[in-house]
Order: structure tokens, then sequence, then C-alpha cells
């Protein structure tokens, strides 16, 4: 029974379950229904907004490309004018400077011409001395140069001459002539032409004899040195034409001692005695390399005798060198006379400087007071004779004339400076020689100075 009326139970609550939940249930279905109806229209409310929004941003894009180019073209043409704009004011400025500068440097270049003129005309003095120096020197080294040359081609020419003379050489009068010609060829390849540096067939005397020697050199200085000509031949030429080597040693034997003979002779001679100012020695010139080293080849101390007696054995070649050293010295000579001349253009040039100084001084100490000369009487009117005036004019006795304005003058005249602690200066200074009268070293300042007028 209790069972049944549980099942009985449950079956009126399920029952009474169903009808409630089914009544909701169809409540719920209708709202739903409902729900979804809004919200289907919600989802094409977003769509529209979502459609809406797309177009916006697009038109939002296109704006702002439009925006960027327009500001790209904007910026283009201020950069442009502004560009423009500063290239011209530049332009403008350089412009106003370089005027500036021009005048500045027109109105200098006056003033310096004005001062400095004679300094000027010295310094061009001066440049053209150096040029030429320099000219010469340059001149002294290429003739160098072309005389080397010539030495070699001379050289060439005389030992291909040497054969076609051997018959007329057997003669001693031909030797003699034959030396002297080879002397002065020699002397004409070393530059060292009769009119200029050399004097020949001069003739001195010594106790009563007559001495002529062949060549008297002049050197720098007042020296000089004597050249006589050998031509030691006979045995030289019969050895060259010796049957044979025993015979031909025999005559060469006999040639060293003639050319050994020819030193004692020049030796007795005493030449250097006879001039001033020559070296202690005489040059012995043979005129063939191969006559003076077939004699020196059977006698090796030919040199050493000749040097002991005071006479120099050279060939052409050994006085080609010795004659082109004392043409160098020429040379070198008239380098150190034109140093000589831009020193003492130096050293006048200056001696004028200072010299110039003092006067421009003195003229700007005098403008100094002429200036204030000036002031004291533009004060002295101002205050004495402008009060006057003043009252005249108050008075009604006023002319046509209005009353000018008086001005003082307070710049100064520049003042001259010279830096003398310079090592050049000094050292130009000391160099003076002792009777020149040095002028007072003026200092030289660059500032202007203003004065205040009373």
């Amino acid at each position: 029974m209790i069972f049944v009326g549980l099942i009985t139970g449950i079956a009126i609550g399920a029952l009474a379950a169903y009808i409630l939940f089914g009544r909701r249930s169809g409540e719920a279905e209708i709202e739903t229904r409902a729900l979804r109806t809004e919200l289907d229209h919600k989802e094409d409310l977003l769509q529209t907004e979502r459609r809406s929004h797309v177009a916006q941003i697009e038109t939002m894009k296109a704006d702002e490309e439009r925006m960027r180019e327009q500001m790209t073209v904007i910026s283009s043409r201020v950069l442009e004018q502004t560009s423009q704009k500063l290239a011209k004011e530049i332009t403008d400025q350089q412009k106003l400077e370089r005027q500036q500068a021009r005048a500045e440097l027109e109105k200098r270049t006056v003033e310096i011409k004005t001062a400095v003129g004679p300094v000027a005309e010295k310094l061009t003095e001066m440049h053209k001395t150096v040029t030429d120096l320099e000219k010469e020197r340059a001149k002294s080294h290429t003739e160098l140069g072309e005389q080397i040359n010539f030495l070699k081609e001379g050289v060439v020419n005389l030992a291909d001459q040497a054969g076609g003379l051997t018959e007329a050489l057997k003669k001693p009068a031909g030797r003699g002539s034959w030396g002297e010609i080879q002397l002065r060829n020699v002397i004409e390849m070393a530059g060292m032409v009769e009119h200029c540096d050399f004097v020949t067939q001069k003739t001195v005397h010594d106790d009563g004899s007559r001495l002529r020697p062949d060549v008297i050199v002049n050197m720098p200085g007042g020296r000089t040195v004597v050249v006589d000509s050998k031509v030691p031949m006979e045995a030289f030429l019969q050895a060259q034409e010796a049957p044979d080597e025993e015979l031909r040693e025999a005559f060469l034997a006999k040639h060293a001692q003639q050319v050994r003979a020819h030193v004692s002779a020049l030796r007795k001679k005493d030449y250097q005695a006879q001039f001033d100012h020559s070296p202690e020695l005489v040059i012995m010139f043979v005129p063939s390399e191969g006559i003076y080293h077939s004699a020196l080849a059977q006698d090796s101390t030919l040199l050493e005798y000749g040097l002991k007696e005071k006479v120099l054995i050279a060939t052409p070649t050994t006085l080609i060198g010795i004659l082109q050293a004392i043409n160098y010295g020429w040379g070198q000579d008239r380098i150190a006379r034109s140093a000589e001349e831009i020193a003492a253009a130096g050293k006048e040039l200056h001696k004028r400087i200072l010299t110039f100084a003092e006067p421009l001084q003195r003229v700007g100490k005098q403008l100094d007071s002429a200036a204030e000369s000036y002031n004291k009487a533009i004060g002295s009117y101002e205050r004495m004779v402008v009060p006057q005036l003043r009252r005249i004019e108050e008075a009604g006795a006023k002319s046509a004339k209005e009353l000018a304005e008086s001005k003082t003058v307070d710049t100064a005249a520049r003042e001259i400076v010279i830096d003398t602690s310079h090592p050049d200066i000094e050292e130009e200074i000391r160099r003076l020689e002792p009777g020149d009268e040095t002028p007072e070293i003026i200092e030289f300042s660059s500032e202007t100075e203003t004065e205040d007028a009373a």
C-alpha cells in the first residue's frame, strides 16, 4: 500500500513536473526565438557597421596618402625657397666681404707701396742678383758636362792621330811644335782659353838668362802654375821600330832615362821661384799617354822622382783634370764674389730700412703732436669762442652761415716696431762694419692707440 502510494505520488509529481516544465519550455522557446531574432538584427547592424568602418578606413587611407603627397610637395617647396634664400644671403654676404676685403687690400697696398718703395727696389735688385747667380751655377754645371764629353772625344781623336804623327815627330822641331799644339788643345778642352785664364810664351829672367815656359796658368787669388811641354820621343820611336824584343827593351830603357833627364833639366830652371804666389812645383806636360806609360813601365820610380824634384809629370788626361779643377776654382771664385755682393746688398738694405724708419717715426710723432695741438685748440674754441657765438645768435646778430660742429682727432699715429730679438736681424747688425753708423733700432707696434682730446 505504501509502495502503491509511493508510486502514485511519484506519478503525480512527474505529471505536475511535466506540466510545469512544459509550460516553461514553451516560454523559453518563445524567448529563444525572440533572442535569435534580436541576435540576427544585431548581426545585421554589426555587418553594416563593419562595412561602414571599412569604408571609413579606406577613405582615411586615401586622405592620408593625399596628405602625405601634399606634405611632400609643400616640404620640397619650403626647402627650395629656404635654400634659395639662404644661398642668396650667403652670396650677398660673401660679395660684401670680398668688396670690403678688396677695398682694405687696395688701401693697404697703397700704404705699403708708399712706405717701402725703395725697399722693394732693393729687393728686386737682390732677386736679380740671386737669379743671375743661379743661372751662372747652372751654366757652369752644363759646361762641365759638355767639356767632359768633349774630353772623351778629344782623347779618342788623340789616339787616332798618334799613328799618323810618327814620321813628323822624328824631328825635334816637329816634336816641340806638336807638344805645344797638344798643350793648347788640352787647355781649350778644359775651358782655360787664352784671353781669359792663361798666358802663353812669357819670358822671365834668371840672373841674366832668359827662361820661357810654355804656359803660365793663372789661378784665383793671383796664384800661378807653370806648365812646360816636353816630348821625349827619339828613343821611344826607335823602340817602336826595333826588329827584336831585346833591342826594343833597350830603347825603352833609354827612353825612361830621357824622361828623367827632362825632369832634372826642368828642375834646374826653377820656374816656381820666378813667379810670385806659385806652388812649389812645375807641371811637365807629356803630350802622349803612351810615351809616359812606356817610360813609367821601365822606371816605376819616375813619378816619385819628379815629385822629389818638384816637377809633376802630367799627360793630357791628368792635365785636363788639373785644369778642370782650376777652372772650377774660377767658377767658385765668381760665385763667392757674387755672394759677397749679395751680402753687401743685404747689409745696405738692412741699413737703409732702419734709416728709413727714423724719419718715419718722427713723422708719426709730429702727427701725434699736431693732433694734440689741434685737439687743444678745439677745446679752447669750444670753451671760449662757441659760447660767445651762441649769445650773438641769441641776440639776433646771426649771419647766413651756420655754426659748424667741431670734432677732435682721436686716432694716434701708428707706432713703428722692429723685433730686434730675431736671430737673423741680430746677425745682420753684427755684420755691419765698424765704420758704419748703425741706425737706432726702432720698435714697431701693430696696435693703434687712441687719445682723448682735451
